[in-house]
């Protein structure tokens, strides 16, 4: 499933795959690093002020001062004060701004005097909602929601932009300024006191805004940044270093002064045109809505492909929630499916979460690697779909690991479990008891997805939230026995084992 997991550990016989089911889909990594950190410089002093603010400055409605930042509605404009960490040319730098008891100073630009909950609190008082922050276990890979500039000043300096302070060194040049995604930082109860608390307030990182997908934090970068492949690679800018626990002013304001938006969401549906199978890309139309307006309707691949192009050359971010019929042959549904990932990047468009009850799109764009059951560390269950005189048969596979003591991978027992009807798939699945949360689904590339789909059901796409579906002509469970482990015993070639989510959906 792309870039967008992580894969299981490869194991040997004396290596124990522990907690399976909550294994994630990325590595987001740890939150702390070699070495010891500094620890926070001391944050600026500020006293705490009430929301009214003092006569001389106007209509108390319009500012809202808290501590450590002041907020006005009629400039749209959020001050924050700060202290920089003195973070040194060419370190790794994961955060633009943290809360100053992060205990993250080695790896952020600079420390917050204000809390990351009224941080977000001033940009909803200035007209601004949060959006929805990255989170794979929901399959959100894209940071969601309208865009912030930030701003760094320091003594009587003009003003720089936060992602001129960082280098990146595979492009060998600043990070571009396209601003901070405010997609607000999630809730989260407190197990002692029950009470909900603001997550970047009270768990580590505590950050404000990350130049990677944390999952807590205040403010994202617009883009698909796993924390593994930044680290290391973004660096603080040597042409534009501050001294060490020195004053800063960060300015917050949105990207489009007027009020603009850039999220835009899109539904699409793929349907076979009228009096075709839908077995060719020139037999399906697509019709786009955005709400209850039609964008696009009954018309071919290009004409979408346009809308899409021309909204994100506007500055509008298309999220897009791909709606497959179910009378669409499952080989059409692969070939639509890679369509839209070619096109889901950056400057494309950015899917959602599949609806409830269905597929994430690229569970129809598996890894081949995964076929291969003799690198495989663990096993999950094989589910084979096979299309004769119309009808579908259906066999379950439960492959069990047989460790001896002179090799390092296990032999492979095959038990095969045929299948009367979709209806039979939950209660084997029970009888099983597997704990893996993964499926691996071999399908005629004939079947139609409401054929799949019904042995998918939403109870058992809940439980079973990773799946990687092959297509083939004719394809033909193992039979009952078992497999020897390789003879060379070679360790697991790279990316061959299937990923699973970090939690069931």
């Amino acid at each position: 499933m792309a870039n967008h997991e992580c894969m299981f550990k490869h194991c040997t016989r004396y290596a124990v795959l522990i907690a399976i089911s909550v294994a994630c889909l990325i590595v987001s990594g740890c939150n702390t690093r070699p070495g010891e950190s500094p620890g926070p410089a001391e944050p600026v002093a500020v006293s705490a002020k009430p929301a009214a603010v003092p006569a001389e400055t106007g209509n108390s409605s319009d500012i809202l001062e808290l501590p450590g930042l002041k907020a006005d509605r009629n400039t749209r404009q959020v001050w924050v004060e700060g202290r920089t960490t003195g973070i040194r040319a060419l370190d790794p730098v994961e955060f633009f701004l943290i809360s100053a008891n992060s205990g993250h100073a080695y790896e952020a630009l600079a420390l917050s005097s204000a809390k990351p909950g009224d941080i977000h609190k001033a940009l909803e008082f200035i007209g601004m909602a949060p959006g929805r922050p990255y989170d794979v276990r929901a399959m959100r890979f894209w940071p969601k929601g309208e865009r912030v500039r930030m701003t760094f000043f320091q003594g009587t300096n003009a003003g720089i932009r936060a992602e001129r302070l960082i280098m990146d060194k595979r492009a060998g040049a600043p990070l571009s300024e396209s601003g901070l995604v405010f997609v607000g930082s999630r809730m989260e109860k407190n197990s002692t006191t029950g009470v909900d608390e603001y997550a970047a307030d009270v768990r580590a990182p505590n950050s404000i805004a990350a130049n990677y997908n944390e999952p807590t934090t205040v403010l994202d970068v617009p883009r698909q940044a796993l924390q593994g492949d930044m680290y290391r690679n973004q660096t603080a800018n040597p042409d534009h270093l501050f001294p060490t626990n020195t004053s800063l002013r960060i300015l917050l304001e949105p990207e489009y002064a007027d009020g603009t938006r850039r999220v835009l969401d899109l539904l699409l549906a793929m349907e076979p045109a009228g009096g075709t199978g839908g077995s060719a890309m020139d037999e399906v139309v697509f019709s786009a809505s955005e709400g209850n307006t039609s964008r696009a309707s009954r018309v071919p691949v290009q004409d979408v492909l346009r809308l899409f192009s021309q909204e994100a050359e506007k500055g509008r971010d298309p999220f897009v929630q791909l709606r497959f019929s179910p009378a669409l042959p499952l080989k059409t549904v692969k070939a639509l499916c890679g369509i839209m990932a070619t096109i889901e990047t950056e400057k494309g468009i950015r899917v959602e979460p599949p609806e409830p009850g269905t597929l994430y799109y690229k569970a129809f764009l598996p890894n081949d690697g995964y076929k291969d059951r003799s690198r495989r560390p663990s096993q999950p269950l094989e589910l084979y779909l096979e299309l004769a005189d119309g009808k579908t048969t259906a066999t379950l596979v439960q492959i069990d690991q047989l460790w001896r003591d002179d090799i390092v991978y296990p032999d492979l027992r095959i038990q095969p479990h045929p299948l009367k009807g979709p209806g039979e798939l939950a209660g084997t699945l029970k009888a099983l008891k597997s704990e893996m949360p993964v499926m691996l689904i071999f399908a005629a590339e004939d079947l139609m997805l409401s054929q799949l789909m019904d042995f998918m059901t939403p109870a058992i796409v809940k439980d079973f939230p990773t799946v990687h579906v092959f297509l083939d002509a004719a394809p033909k469970p193992p039979a009952a026995g078992t497999i020897p482990a390789p003879v060379d015993n070679p360790a697991p070639a790279t990316n061959t084992a299937p990923p699973v989510v970090e939690d069931k959906v």
